[in-house]
């Protein structure tokens, strides 16, 4: 109702205004170079009315065109993440029925639409490594790291966890030695890497990490005793180089020379 009145009323001003000019005899000269115009003022008035209503509704369409092409980008990128999301759950409903091709493959189809394809793609190298196709898993890694490159450590110790259970120690050794060397303190990293050297049977690597392990309380005051003069006696065992082994007794802890 208020919006009529506001037009009514313009109306009126505008037959008024019109109504002015009209009796009047004045008119509008322009001039340039050689080229003069002349029209009543009214007419002038007249168009320069029509102009702005032409510019105000343009721009208004303009604004109206971008304003629906960001309403379209946004209802592209929703449908693409609940597309995602779907694929995902069906993904790990797969997955808890240990159906892991179909799991990979739904993972696969949720990596193309998902904002976050790291997760789907680590997810399907997951499902492929337990169906030892390892190539595919690789590739997906590899995947993954293009996608977020910034979250290289997380995909490294993620894919080093594939490959201890895998047994592939020989692999896993130089990934969890880089992870080490580059989060030094994060305990899990030392967790695993002492696990690989003690399979490896490591014993001078391990004698390296044992000021580390002591450090970030791995283990307990007596576990970690019992788990130093263990290293020492595999050491002195494979060692066969005399002066080598002379040194390392000298730098041996007093509480190990007495357990030895």
């Amino acid at each position: 109702m208020k919006r009529i009145i506001f037009y009514l009323l313009i109306l009126t001003i505008a037959i008024l205004m019109g109504l002015t000019i009209a009796s009047h005899s004045s008119y509008v000269l322009i001039s340039y170079g050689d080229w003069t115009i002349k029209s009543p003022l009214w007419l002038t008035v007249a168009g320069i009315a029509v102009i702005f209503l032409i510019l105000h509704y343009a721009i208004r369409l303009l604004l109206g065109i971008e304003n629906t092409y960001d309403r379209w980008q946004y209802w592209r990128q929703a449908r693409k993440i609940n597309t995602a999301n779907c694929f995902t759950k069906k993904g790990f409903w797969e997955l808890i029925q240990n159906d892991w091709k179909l799991s990979e493959s739904y993972f696969i189809k949720a990596a193309e639409y998902s904002q976050i394809a790291v997760i789907p793609y680590l997810l399907a190298a997951f499902c492929a490594d337990r169906q030892e196709a390892y190539d595919r898993r690789d590739y997906y890694i590899a995947k993954a790291r293009i996608t977020e490159p910034e979250s290289e450590a997380f995909i490294e110790l993620f894919l080093a966890q594939l490959q201890i259970k895998g047994d592939q120690l020989n692999l896993v050794r130089p990934r969890l030695e880089y992870l080490y060397h580059i989060r030094p303190k994060n305990k899990f990293v030392l967790i695993l890497l002492k696990s690989v050297y003690e399979r490896l049977e490591e014993w001078g690597k391990l004698l390296a990490l044992l000021p580390q392990i002591q450090k970030l309380k791995l283990l307990s005051a007596d576990e970690f005793v019992q788990f130093e003069t263990s290293i020492y006696r595999h050491v002195f065992q494979k060692e066969t180089d005399p002066e080598q082994l002379k040194c390392i007794r000298q730098k041996m802890p007093r509480r190990v020379k007495k357990l030895l």
